[in-house]
Order: structure tokens, then C-alpha cells, then sequence
């Protein structure tokens, strides 16, 4: 078959170096001295196999916006209009690879959403009490990997004269919500620039977690009987707001929003998820009754 890829080598020495290239298949790491062993597994996504990336929210009529097209893995710069003001792009590499927090054996997926216009609302009269609601479908890798749960961040960006309006200096245009508890992205997501533990992944845990829902999200990570990979991910407004707005309000209108968002995840391969996170490859399973 005749395939063209996009590539990503990424490598960690002392700290981190990430080198975005264009030939081949499409998240790659470097190798390292083992590899000629056989003990190294690249990651690679098979582009040919286009994802499919659906975006739903509810208006304050009432009306529950659904919007779904299948992507092929690009930058930023060929992202799609899908809605009025907003645009959308399914890429490889993000916070993680840039920061040096991810393994060096793993692959990131990110889920990009941009406002077309940075000065009009994200996605209009948005009705708060209901969730944005993100599906990544069909996400296929070249060798088994598995999706760590724990990996999953939102990553949001600000305009720097909103942040400072806030009071913050423009260090703080950037801000995640984490899955994890302990991660910190190499320190990038400590203080006002970050929300611990803030994306629920267990899905035990959602009944509870549906009573804090304007708190935390509920996010779903995992792989499907035919080996692709799914990310489900419940987002609620009120997490749009910038942790160091002092006004803490969290109504449409009343904080000012991101212009782009992210979410991401890792992949790395069954021995390294075993080994070092603890996670077994028929264990992490997309749930598709829980939808």
C-alpha cells in the first residue's frame, strides 16, 4: 500500500528534545541503543486510518449542537470549520512531548478546538448546566499500544490581554486540566496554571462524579475489540475559566474563555504499560455501553 506519513521523532536526554520531521509514518520516537536488541517498540499511527472527531454542546434553548467529520492528521495551521466560530484538527504530539513529561517510548494524540474568531463566544450561547462532550474514534497504531488513562490533559490558551486583565502576568496565557493527581507537565501545570486530578477516568467513579459535574470532567481512554483506539470526554464549562481569575465566576459571559483548547493522550507499548504504569492491554477497554 502506498502511504504518506507525517513523522514525530521525539527523544529525551538529561531533560527533553522533541524534532517534528516530515517523511514516514506518523508519531515515531528515537531509537535508543537497545533497539538493535529488539527491546525497543516505536510507536507509529497509521494515517491512512483518518480518525473520526464529533463535538457536541447544548445551547441555552435548549438545542443540543452535533457536529462529526473525519480528519486526517495535520497541524494546526489545516484546521476544519465545523460551527460558527469554531474549528477543529486531530494532530500528533503536544504538551507532553513539548514539555519532556511523556515516556520516550510512547505516541501523543491531541484534539485541537480553535474559536474562528478569539473575540466571539467559543460556542455561543452556551447552556453551562450541560457538557461539552468530545469523541475521538478510530485512532489505529502500527504496533499494539495502549492508551494510559492518566495521560489525559486539556490544555487552554489565552489571550494575553485577558490574562492580564486578571492581574497575572503573560507566564499564564497557558493553564491544563489533568487527569493525574501527581503530574505537574515538568512543572508547567503548578499553581494557577493547573487543575489536578480534575478529568475522572475511573469510570467507578462517574456516578459520584456526575453531582461535582460543573467541577471535574469524565473522560473514557481506551481500546476497541478491533484494536483501535476511542477517547470519550465530558467537559464542563465552568472548566473553561482561567484558575487565576479572581472573580471565580463561571457563567457564560462573566470570565473571559480560551481562543483554542486541546485534549491529549499517550500511548505507549503493552510492555511498557505493564511494567512501569501498571496497566494490563485488555484491561484498558473502550466501554461503549456507558455511552
Amino acid at each position: 500500500m502506498n502511504r504518506h506519513f507525517q513523522r514525530a521523532l521525539a527523544g529525551w536526554t538529561a531533560g527533553a528534545f522533541a524534532v517534528i520531521g516530515l517523511a514516514g509514518p506518523v508519531q515515531g520516537q528515537a531509537r535508543d541503543p537497545a533497539a538493535e536488541a529488539g527491546d525497543f517498540g516505536l510507536m507509529w499511527i497509521e494515517a491512512d486510518a483518518k480518525p473520526t472527531l464529533a463535538i457536541s454542546w447544548q445551547d441555552s434553548t435548549g438545542h443540543r449542537h452535533s457536529h462529526s467529520v473525519q480528519l486526517a492528521y495535520t497541524e494546526a495551521e489545516q484546521r476544519v470549520r465545523v460551527a460558527d466560530n469554531l474549528e477543529l484538527y486531530v494532530s500528533v504530539g503536544g504538551t507532553r512531548l513539548e514539555a519532556g513529561a511523556g515516556h520516550p517510548r510512547g505516541a501523543v494524540v491531541r484534539i485541537g478546538v480553535y474559536k474562528a474568531d478569539k473575540l466571539m463566544p467559543m460556542f455561543g450561547p452556551i447552556d453551562p448546566a450541560e457538557p461539552i462532550v468530545i469523541e475521538l474514534d478510530g485512532v489505529r497504531f502500527e504496533s499494539p499500544a495502549v492508551p494510559r488513562p492518566e495521560s489525559i490533559v486539556q490544555h487552554l490558551s489565552y489571550a494575553v490581554d485577558d490574562v492580564v486583565a486578571c492581574g497575572l502576568t503573560k507566564e499564564y496565557v497557558n493553564m491544563y486540566n489533568l487527569a493525574s493527581e501527581e503530574d505537574t507537565l515538568n512543572r508547567r501545570a503548578i499553581g494557577k496554571r493547573g487543575r489536578s486530578g480534575v478529568i475522572r477516568t475511573d469510570t467507578r467513579d462517574f456516578e459520584g462524579a456526575e453531582v461535582e459535574s460543573r467541577q471535574v470532567a469524565l473522560a473514557r481512554l481506551g481500546t476497541r475489540p478491533d484494536g483501535t483506539v476511542s477517547l470519550w470526554a465530558s467537559l464542563p464549562y465552568q472548566l473553561l475559566r482561567h484558575r487565576g481569575d479572581p472573580s471565580q465566576l463561571d457563567l457564560p459571559g462573566t470570565f473571559f474563555e480560551p481562543y483554542y483548547f486541546h485534549l491529549e493522550f499517550e500511548a505507549v507499548p503493552p510492555d511498557v504499560a505493564e511494567r512501569e504504569f501498571g496497566l494490563v492491554q485488555d484491561e484498558v477497554r473502550f466501554d461503549a455501553d456507558l455511552d
